[in-house]
């Protein structure tokens, strides 16, 4: 029994084993089984194309890679592989292709070099970077700079024009055929080229130029010998070309405008020769009228390498935007800089109340007769149209209420909580950027007067000091933060007027307390009185001593304005 109860045991423990152990074995199985298979499943192939610098295809076709491969890692493997020989770089970008195939980077004009695709499209990140996925397309070829600029503009209203290409790069395909180039911006196609040189091709055109602005010229990558890193395109410049009636000191020319562009170039040759004959020069359309007085080039921004001056006058949005501006000789814009003198723009608006606009509203001198808005200008700006009325509570019975909102709705004034706070003695910092507003002022120099640096109307003041309104006093000061008095306004007025160009009137003063008028100011209050613009009190005053309100600059400021036409 003993040993039949061993043999029970032993036999019952083999069996336990067995079915202990059977399962344990089929798992590690299955666990190999899928490791394989995973195995198989981190391996994927990615098709591969390397072509020189000649164009030429090197070697092409598809190479295995693991999961998380770079496509570093699989032109690597590809082209030594396929024996091609070829050396990376590192640098602080991560490693690029220095050399592949014996065509060595910068071989050409030093903005060439080893590129990639991944899918016909380029990457944002380095070769080395770029984790490549199952069956995509990895190309790397020898990219090319190259670029082409156009030798022509072309004016509106041109049938069939031909334009001149300058190809800038090292090697051009021989034969160009006009499926090469696409022109869009407008309705108008290439209808046939012209291989002038190595470096220039000529493009008939088919069809009216009829929009201004631009014609985008595009080139198919087939026209150069490699690929370029990006598309090629230039960007045909389409103007008007004025033609000028010169009479009683004003060149005017008439343009073609599209709806919501009037664009024009007046030539350095043509514009030297009209600033010898005339004051004025006036451009119109159907869009706008410019006018720009020739006094706004100086001697030194004559003296600067430009080809033509640019007039532009665009439409988007509600929004109207001016620009003058020179034409460098590399097509680059060149500001003009700020004068005494005004150009002005018009355009139509049925709100008849606009606003200089940068992010913010601002206030703008301008003009409305009717529908028509003249805005006057000593610098390159956008406007738009604002709402009329800004609420003023404290304005109902003053009979001067009318001028009061008048100079609100233009941003001129400002009030605070929405009152407007009359009575007010006036600083003459609040002055300075009241009439640095009215005018349209801007500073071009460093601040001169000692005590406005960091102050809110350091620019107004400034501004007015560039103009010659304001003198500051002995010491450098301005002292901004001081009244006015009337005597005063009417000196600072009286500049205003000569600053605006208004030809100097006198009128015998009259006031019962002449006396007290500083004899330095009595022409100035003489010629601001002549105008209409400051009288005295009903009591036969002016009241030279007395410190100005608010409310009598408001009526000041509307009567200058309407003075210089501003209104």
């Amino acid at each position: 029994m003993q040993k039949q109860s061993k043999w029970l045991k032993a036999s019952m423990a083999v069996m336990l084993g067995v079915t202990i152990l059977a399962p344990t074995s089929a798992m590690a199985t299955e666990k190999v089984t899928e490791k394989v298979e995973q195995a198989k499943e981190a391996v994927f192939s990615v098709n591969m194309k390397v072509t020189n610098a000649s164009g030429t295809t090197v070697a092409e076709g598809p190479i295995d890679v693991a999961e998380g491969a770079t496509a570093l890692d699989a032109f690597k493997q590809f082209v030594e592989k396929n024996d091609v020989t070829y050396s990376v770089v590192e640098s602080d970008y991560g490693p690029f292709l220095d050399m592949v195939a014996d065509d060595q980077t910068g071989k050409f004009n030093g903005w060439d070099g080893w590129s990639y695709s991944i899918n016909d499209a380029e990457p944002q990140v380095g070769i080395g970077s770029y984790e490549v996925q199952a069956d995509d397309q990895l190309h790397v070829y020898y990219s090319r700079w190259a670029a082409v600029t156009a030798a022509d503009i072309v004016d509106m209203g041109a049938v069939n024009p031909s334009i001149t290409l300058d190809l800038v790069g090292d090697e051009f395909a021989e034969v160009l055929a006009q499926d090469q180039f696409t022109i869009t911006g407008q309705d108008i196609t290439v209808k046939a080229v012209e291989r002038v040189s190595n470096q220039q091709v000529k493009l008939q055109l088919a069809g009216e130029v009829t929009k201004l602005g631009a014609l985008t010229v595009a080139m198919d990558n087939d026209v150069f010998i490699g690929t370029p890193r990006d598309p090629v395109t230039t960007t045909i410049n389409v103007v008007n070309t004025p033609k000028f009636a010169i009479k009683d000191g004003v060149a005017t020319a008439t343009v073609n405008s599209s709806e919501a562009v009037l664009h024009t170039n007046i030539e350095k040759k043509i514009l030297e020769d009209l600033i010898d004959k005339v004051d004025t020069i006036v451009i119109k359309s159907d869009l706008s009228t410019v006018t720009i007085p020739t006094a706004l080039f100086t001697e030194d921004s004559l003296k600067q390498d430009f080809s033509a001056v640019m007039v532009n006058v665009t439409h988007q949005d509600e929004k109207v935007t001016y620009a003058i501006n020179l034409v460098g000789a590399d097509g680059n814009a060149i500001a003009l800089p700020i004068t005494s003198a005004y150009s002005s723009f018009t355009f139509m608006s049925k709100d008849g109340a606009v606003a200089y606009t940068d992010d913010k509203l601002n206030a703008t001198p301008y003009h409305v007769k009717g529908n028509t808005v003249t805005v006057f200008t000593k610098e390159n700006k956008t406007v738009m149209p604002i709402a009329k009325s800004v609420e003023l509570k404290d304005i109902a019975k003053l009979p001067n209420r009318e001028r009061i909102q008048f100079l609100a709705n233009r941003h001129i004034i400002k009030g605070s909580q929405g009152n407007f706070m009359p009575a007010n003695k006036v600083t003459r910092g609040q002055y300075a950027a009241m009439v640095a507003r009215s005018l349209g002022l801007v500073p071009t120099k460093e601040t001169t007067l000692k005590d406005i640096e960091g102050l809110a109307f350091e620019d107004a003041i400034q501004a007015l000091y560039e103009a010659g309104i304001t003198t500051g006093d002995t010491n450098g000061n301005y002292r901004p933060g001081g009244t006015i008095s009337r005597e005063h306004a009417a000196v600072f007025t009286a500049r205003i007027l000569r600053y605006a160009g208004v030809e100097e009137t006198t009128e015998k003063l009259g006031f019962t307390d002449v006396k007290a008028i500083n004899a330095d100011y009595v022409d100035d209050i003489a010629f601001v009185k002549s105008q209409g613009i400051m009288n005295g009190y009903l009591n036969g005053n002016f009241g030279p001593k007395d410190q100005l309100t608010r409310s009598q600059l408001a009526e000041i400021l509307y009567k200058t304005l309407e003075t210089i036409d501003f209104k």
